[in-house]
């Protein structure tokens, strides 16, 4: 049972690590292309919102591995 446990706890862990992954690439390209962007009115806001989910699933994988 335990091993069970371990084992949903990685690979929740690994699939928060493969969200953060999307994300810092996402963040990565639209602070990189920005000029390539019109439809972007506010890019601030943008980069914001990246760095608000960054944080969260930061936190998501933290808390995952504290149980482990």
């Amino acid at each position: 049972m335990n091993n069970l446990r371990e084992l949903f706890l990685k690979a929740q862990a690994k699939l928060y690590e493969g969200q953060l992954k999307i994300e810092e690439a996402n963040l990565i390209n639209l602070i990189s292309n920005t000029v390539g962007i019109g439809e972007h009115t506010n890019i601030s806001e943008d980069i914001d919102k990246h760095i608000a989910k960054i944080a969260e699933i930061e936190e998501k994988i933290k808390v995952t591995k504290s149980y482990l």
